[in-house]
């Protein structure tokens, strides 16, 4: 029998989205010039430098208005070494997209001069940066969603017409300027750059010290649509700007149901309209504007569409006034009013047009978020073994930093826990207070507060420990009441004090946004509180 040969398949190949930055003709035809907006820190001495803080390289179409060229700088105090300084310059797209290419290849990067501007003979121009990891991949770009969190997605500027897509530099080590300030520096240098940036550039990280290109849409201002009244046929509408071409253009529509993806669509543009016939109402829906030579321009969803709101009207019918004793019960401490709804109607507007079955589906998924979504962020404990194993393994996770706050640890709670650490480089820090630290247990020599010193000198003494800083909040009533358990960028509340947690039924929670707990119990820590050598020193 003869054997019958197969043809040998060809390996698939497929071309990448294109990029604008691989065309110098195509971004020049887009944009007219590049600004360029960056913040340094300068250090003003003998061999000074200057370190980047932040920078976006924005290319402006024709329509985008420029922001004036600026050149200001802001000391950090009297007698500080250090300023930080704000520019803003405008290149040629060409030179624009050079800078950013030597920030991306590592060259020395010069700090940009303002037009007509002369190089100044004092002080080094060359800025200093970290070594930076990029995202996405050169010379693609990422097209910013278009959603509900807006501030979340587009933190810098706000919104441009049509979105924004953007390429990224950033660091990829935690060290950065800020951290060579002293704490009233630090401060300075964070309002004025609020004021400057009119967003906090340390509650994300991640950007300081960065380099972001920033390419608004060339093609179309918005993407609007509506539905016809049965719900079933949608029309899309782009908004060009003038002399705009948009037949290079197509649009992509994504269904997505409670449980997954549901239909996709694919539609060429003719004109700026597009209509596209579902048949059936569909549930949630994105969309994607891609341009065959500029990639993906614009990205929205998945968002649903409000079909009827229910909600109940309550009507007042009377305040209730409430009296408070002290605590001896012998006069009024204090006063206040609430108001009290006796009844109250069901209002619904519109009419509910959701399938039953997805309805079912809807409230499954609800409820197994609502019983899973925080469960490993929290435990109770009742049993003190369990307890110590938990909380000796969090604090073993620790890379960087272990901090307790406690108005009642003291040496017992402090072998027991934050020894814990399994890493030699976490530095360990305790908050603790006067009101137990001044205490002389019965049948010892010395306070508490001593004793932990005595204690802490021979296990330094010993080289067994990692860096160790301890901390006392002075008087009757501690500035701090809860008990806090920092794992590096992480904050537990703890139900109790440390010398009895678990022996009675307490709980242990993460905070899912922990910065505003971080700052006040960091401000407490710098301002409110003394070292505990010095705290031993006064109570002699």
């Amino acid at each position: 029998m003869k054997k019958e040969v197969l043809p040998e398949k060809m390996p698939l190949s497929i071309e990448p989205n294109p990029s604008p930055l691989q065309d110098m003709t195509l971004l020049q035809r887009d944009y007219v010039s590049g600004e360029v907006t960056l913040f340094y820190l300068r250090k003003k001495d003998p061999g000074g430098r200057n370190d980047l803080m932040f920078c976006v390289i924005e290319f402006l179409p024709p329509w985008l208005e420029k922001g004036p060229e600026e050149d200001t700088e802001y000391r950090l105090g009297g007698s500080s070494n250090y300023t930080v300084h704000f520019r803003r310059v405008h290149l040629p797209v060409n030179d624009a997209l050079q800078l950013y290419q030597d920030f991306r290849q590592k060259k020395p990067v010069h700090i940009p001069q303002l037009s007509g501007e002369i190089k100044k003979k004092e002080g080094p121009w060359d800025l200093e940066c970290s070594a930076f990891g990029e995202e996405p991949s050169w010379p693609h770009l990422q097209c910013e969603p278009v959603g509900d969190f807006f501030w979340e997605a587009c933190p810098f500027w706000g919104f441009r017409p049509g979105g924004v897509r953007r390429h990224q530099l950033v660091p990829i080590r935690r060290s950065h300027p800020l951290n060579s300030l002293n704490p009233q520096e630090r401060r300075r240098c964070r309002e004025w750059l609020m004021r400057k940036l009119h967003f906090d550039l340390e509650s994300r990280p991640i950007h300081i010290g960065s380099c972001h290109l920033v390419l608004p849409n060339p093609l179309f201002s918005n993407v609007g649509h509506h539905f016809d009244a049965d719900r079933t046929r949608m029309h899309i509408r782009l908004m060009p700007f003038p002399g705009a071409d948009l037949s290079t253009l197509s649009i992509i529509l994504r269904e997505f149901r409670p449980g997954g993806m549901g239909q996709v669509h694919s539609c060429s543009l003719d004109n700026n309209v597009v209509t596209v016939s579902f048949g059936y109402d569909p549930y949630k829906l994105g969309w994607d504007v891609v341009c065959s030579q500029r990639g993906v321009l614009f990205s929205l969803g998945p968002s649903m569409f409000i079909r009827s709101v229910h909600f109940n009207l309550g009507i007042v019918t009377q305040a209730r006034k409430i009296y408070v004793p002290d605590k001896e019960l012998r006069r009024i401490e204090e006063t206040y009013s609430t108001n009290v709804v006796t009844s109250s109607s069901p209002i619904v507007v519109g009419e509910q047009s959701i399938p039953s079955g997805t309805v079912e589906i809807i409230k499954d998924i609800v409820e197994y978020d609502q019983k899973n979504k925080y469960a490993w962020h929290q435990d109770w404990f009742d049993d003190v073994s369990n307890a110590k194993k938990k909380l000796r393994e969090l604090i073993g996770r620790a890379t960087r930093l272990v901090r307790i706050v406690d108005p009642y640890l003291g040496i017992r709670e402090f072998q027991s826990f934050a020894l814990a650490t399994t890493n030699a480089q976490v530095t360990i820090q305790i908050l603790s207070s006067a009101v137990y630290l001044k205490v002389k247990k019965k049948g010892h020599n010395n306070e508490n507060g001593e004793e932990l010193l005595n204690h802490l000198g021979g296990l330094s003494r010993s080289g067994k420990i990692n860096q160790v800083d301890v901390r006392v909040m002075p008087g009757n009533k501690p500035e701090i009441h809860d008990r806090f358990l920092v794992i590096d960028d992480q904050v537990w509340v703890l139900g109790s004090s440390l010398n009895e947690f678990g022996s009675r039924g307490t709980v242990m929670v993460r905070l899912p946004y922990p910065d505003v707990i971080l700052l006040n119990i960091n401000r407490i820590w710098e301002n409110s509180s003394e070292k505990l050598e010095k705290f031993v020193s006064s109570r002699k």
